[in-house]
């Protein structure tokens, strides 16, 4: 399953409460970890987070609290627990990351963490790119004014 960002929720959503249904997930700006069914089979996970996102940020609790939408690094950790993987690696590479905002110059941190040696194979990965907001792709500024749509 994929998505962004509702989509990316609704993706957890799916693989947290019908795994047997869900055979992998890879989504863009989102993390919520609802609570797991009870028959919950870990499936690997992979997202991708852009650190400049103010829309869906990495760094905060949602409004509906900690139980519901984690900040990102209590979402990778509430998931490598679950899924009882055993190795947990925290990768940093430096200007490794075009820079996503046509407004702005440089090239950003691409930050990867992994959880592996998992009992089910059902590795879990974040990825955050430091140039990022939450549109990671195309290159476009967030919040530009859209053009008028022809009406002739």
């Amino acid at each position: 399953m994929t998505g962004h960002p509702n989509g990316c929720y609704a993706s957890f959503g799916m693989a947290m409460q019908h795994s047997d249904l869900v055979a992998a997930m890879a989504c863009m700006t989102g993390h919520w970890v609802p609570p797991p069914a009870t028959n919950y089979t870990p499936v690997p996970i992979w997202a991708l987070h852009g650190a400049r996102d103010i829309i869906a940020p990495t760094n905060r609790v949602d409004l509906l609290g900690a139980a519901y939408v984690p900040a990102k690094a209590l979402a990778f950790d509430r998931l490598s627990a679950l899924h009882e993987c055993t190795n947990n690696n925290v990768t940093t590479t430096e200007d490794a990351v075009p820079e996503m905002d046509v407004l702005l110059t440089g090239r950003g941190t691409l930050t990867t963490q992994t959880a592996t040696s998992c009992p089910h194979g059902a590795t879990v990965e974040f990825v955050t790119l430091s140039t990022a907001g939450h549109i990671a792709f195309p290159a476009i500024p967030e919040f530009l004014p859209l053009p008028p749509f022809a009406t002739s």
